[in-house]
């Protein structure tokens, strides 16, 4: 069959046209788009059939994508290349990534604040706004989207839960509000309704938990607003809680960690202590629990954000100091016979 002459950006649009027939998040499509362009952008918006294995080791080498990243932009063009090949804008003999292989991503803890520092958090968060994203986070483990769709129906402190909704896997669930978030809640509640009186405001079942921020005085370094000058806008969530923990992080201490740190920090830390909570108790399903508070569907992501240690530390706290078996070994009985 003779090849369709296409160039890469008109592909490129049938491409994300096809991705969303099959139901492909927009958040993902949106990365197969970059991941595309940035083809362009090292390619040229060359034909289709004219890409080379050349032209790939020239965008790889353009590119400063970390390890991770790199599998990631490789498996996706892989795929953008097995379809243009069914399209028939491609030879089907010919892949321009024959070969390539998915390079080992380096081991690497990301930051988790133990629970003996979360006092420095809280004290470096000098707003209640700042004071309940830290506690969400840190109680809850929710990720910032979770946190931005919260509103204050969804707050049940009589029964003491949380009414979530994960934008991630489309899930709804009901997290337990512990009594140190509790606390958090009645206090940031009783600011909120008090701050919207002021502005002539007031508190609905539809008002988002954590409003949006608007029409404040900022300051000329950091652009952070002025303390107090900023007015709520209760029908809209906040758009940016990631920078909001950043700030706190940052006064807190830990500006020389920062890199792609924010509500993620939180959820790590807060799951990491929760499971050695458990661990200390004696719960056996420790894994099993943390990973339904994160919404992972399995115990490998939870296994990632509970640190690449953790095998190693529960191997230690098993076995240091501990006999290996429950029953005697020869050495063991020779061991008690020679004594």
């Amino acid at each position: 069959m003779a090849i369709i002459k296409v160039k890469i950006s008109e592909a490129r649009v049938e491409y994300l046209e096809h991705l969303e027939a099959r139901g492909v998040k927009a958040s993902t499509r949106r990365v197969y788009e970059g991941t595309i362009n940035a083809l362009i952008k090292g390619c040229g918006d060359i034909y289709m059939s004219t890409l080379s294995a050349e032209h790939m080791d020239k965008l790889f080498r353009a590119t400063n994508w970390q390890a991770s990243t790199r599998n990631v932009r490789r498996g996706m063009l892989n795929s953008f290349f097995a379809w243009s090949r069914n399209r028939r804008y491609m030879r089907q003999d010919f892949d321009p990534l024959l070969g390539w292989r998915s390079i080992r991503v380096p081991e690497k803890d990301r930051l988790r604040i133990p629970v003996q520092e979360w006092g420095k958090l809280f004290a470096a968060a000098d707003s209640p706004i700042k004071r309940v994203l830290i506690a969400l986070g840190l109680y809850t483990f929710l990720r910032g989207s979770e946190i931005q769709a919260l509103q204050i129906q969804h707050v049940d402190l009589e029964n003491k839960l949380l009414s979530i909704y994960r934008i991630k896997t489309e899930s709804r669930d009901e997290m337990p509000i512990c009594v140190e978030l509790e606390e958090h809640l009645r206090n940031y509640l009783t600011w909120y309704s008090q701050r919207l009186q002021q502005q002539g405001d007031s508190l609905t079942a539809e008002t988002y938990l954590v409003p949006a921020q608007v029409r404040g005085t900022h300051q000329k370094v950091n652009h952070r607003f002025v303390k107090g000058t900023a007015r709520l806008n209760p029908h809209r969530a906040h758009s940016r809680p990631h920078r909001i923990v950043q700030e706190v992080l940052q006064d807190a201490g830990y500006s020389d960690q920062m890199i792609r740190e924010g509500v993620h920090t939180l959820r790590r830390s807060g799951a990491r202590a929760y499971f050695d909570s458990l661990v200390d108790r004696g719960y056996d399903g420790a894994l099993r629990r943390v990973q339904s508070m994160l919404g992972h569907s399995n115990t490998i992501v939870t296994e990632t954000y509970l640190g690449i240690k953790l095998d190693r530390e529960q191997r230690n706290r098993e076995l240091a100091g501990h006999h290996m078996f429950q029953v005697e070994t020869a050495e063991t009985t020779l061991r008690v016979v020679g004594t």
